[in-house]
């Protein structure tokens, strides 16, 4: 299962998509692997600017 989260914040806003790590509680820079009963879960991010998080 792929689960994809991105965030886009509008022209001229002044905030940051990075902010977007700190809600998952997750460094956008770096991948993570927990075990998880069905397997394990890598979570990463592909694209973290201040434009654009995923």
């Amino acid at each position: 299962m792929l689960i994809t989260v991105a965030l886009e914040p509008e022209t001229g806003s002044e905030m940051d998509a990075t902010v977007l790590g700190y809600l998952l509680h997750k460094h956008p820079a770096r991948a993570q692997v927990f075990s998880a009963p069905v397997g394990d879960v890598h979570v990463f991010a592909p694209e973290a600017t201040r434009e654009r998080c995923r």
